[in-house]
C-alpha cells in the first residue's frame, strides 16, 4: 500500500497523475426516441467506433469514467465522461475526437459551465 495521501499530497486539486478531472456532458444533438435502436441500426458504425474509442481513452489514462445520461424514465442518447486533462480545452479535444462527436450525433459544451 502507498503512503500517498490524495488530499494532503495533492491539495491543488489535481489527481496523482497531476491532471485535473473534467466532467463533460455529451448531449445528443437530435435526441432519439429509442437510442438503442438508433445505435444498433442507422448509427451502428459510429456506435462500434465509440466503444473502441472508450476502450482506448481508458487504456491511455484519459478517461476516469463514462456512461449514459438517463433518468428513471428516459434516455435520449446523451452521455457523459470524466476526462483527465491538463486543461478544460485539452479535455474538450479528447471529447471532440470521439466518434459520436465526429458523426454529428453529440455535442459538448465549448467552455466550462456552458
Amino acid at each position: 500500500m502507498t503512503e500517498v495521501n490524495p488530499i494532503a499530497d495533492y491539495a491543488d486539486g489535481k489527481s496523482m497523475l497531476r491532471l485535473e478531472l473534467y466532467l463533460l456532458n455529451m448531449t445528443a444533438i437530435e435526441p432519439f426516441d429509442d437510442p438503442m435502436k438508433a445505435y444498433f441500426g442507422e448509427h451502428r458504425a459510429a456506435f462500434d467506433e465509440h466503444l473502441e474509442w472508450l476502450r482506448q481513452i481508458e487504456a491511455d489514462g484519459a478517461m476516469f469514467a463514462s456512461g449514459v445520461l438517463k433518468d428513471v424514465t428516459s434516455w435520449d442518447g446523451s452521455g457523459m465522461a470524466i476526462i483527465r486533462a491538463a486543461s478544460y480545452a485539452d479535455a474538450l479535444k479528447v471529447a471532440e475526437a470521439g466518434p459520436f462527436y465526429r458523426a454529428g450525433l453529440r455535442k459538448t459544451p465549448s467552455r466550462a459551465g456552458s
